[in-house]
């Protein structure tokens, strides 16, 4: 899967440039952002706890992924969390029998967003304005 951007149920398991993981669950509205075990990777404010998904406002293959989400912070209705370039979005309620497919398409996706960041700094053709 190359975006999220119109979807509205399922389950997903999204990898960014930084190493960082993130579990969306659509169908509850939760989001958990999982950082990367390097040294050099930062971590945010509940980092591998579940908080209150709001909107996925971007969220493409090749692009930082932008989300709006609920902290629980009385007075702020809403933060923003940007992430460095999604590598892979993966739907974890596929069947068996579809994985290897999808497996290859994103090995192929990730292959290129690796190409393109290593031949170029600004940001990718096509990626959403936050």
């Amino acid at each position: 899967m190359l975006s999220l951007n119109g979807t509205n149920t399922g389950t997903f398991e999204i990898r960014t440039y930084s190493g960082a993981k993130y579990s969306i669950d659509l169908d509850r509205h939760t989001l958990v952002r999982h950082p990367s075990d390097e040294p050099t990777t930062g971590h945010l404010r509940r980092d591998d706890s579940e908080v209150v998904l709001l909107s996925v406002l971007e969220c493409t293959s090749g692009c930082p992924a932008l989300f709006a989400i609920d902290l629980g912070i009385l007075g702020v209705p809403f933060t923003l969390r940007s992430t460095s370039t999604v590598i892979s979005i993966f739907r974890t309620t596929d069947s068996a029998y579809e994985l290897p497919t999808v497996l290859e398409k994103q090995q192929r996706a990730v292959n290129r967003i690796i190409e393109r960041a290593a031949n170029r700094e600004e940001r990718p053709e096509g990626c959403g304005q936050p």
